[in-house]
């Protein structure tokens, strides 16, 4: 449960790629652009940087407009987020693509506090 005094963060990088191909999504089958992806992966290395300076209790949850749990290194911030004191959620909105078993494995591999990790999973 998430505390009353918490500050609700949702975080959008530049990600705009994924791997579905839902009629209704922009996003859809949009081929994976390399400077896109290391613009995105250093926005987020800013911002998780920025939460470790933080003195306010957060939750974050990450809405990209694409499929970040299919990177490296969205899991890696994840992990680093969960283990933050003044983190007490950490979220993702997924298209379930991922194998849940191996993301948690993943996890695992980092040390993250797997108490504080959820998945907000759109079902296609």
């Amino acid at each position: 449960m998430i505390p009353d005094k918490v500050k609700h963060i949702y975080y959008r990088g530049f990600l705009k790629s994924c791997n579905y191909s839902c009629s209704y999504c922009p996003f859809a089958k949009r081929p994976v652009n390399k400077k896109e992806l290391e613009k995105d992966k250093e926005a987020l290395a800013r911002f998780v940087s920025w939460v470790s300076e933080q003195k306010n209790i957060l939750s974050i949850m990450f809405v990209p407009y694409g499929e970040a749990l299919l990177h490296s290194y969205y899991i890696k911030a994840f992990a680093l987020l969960s283990k933050m004191d003044n983190v007490t959620a950490i979220s993702c909105q997924t298209n379930l693509s991922i194998i849940p078993e191996k993301f948690i494995d993943q996890l695992n591999e980092e040390n993250a506090d797997l108490d504080k990790v959820n998945l907000w999973a759109t079902f296609h």
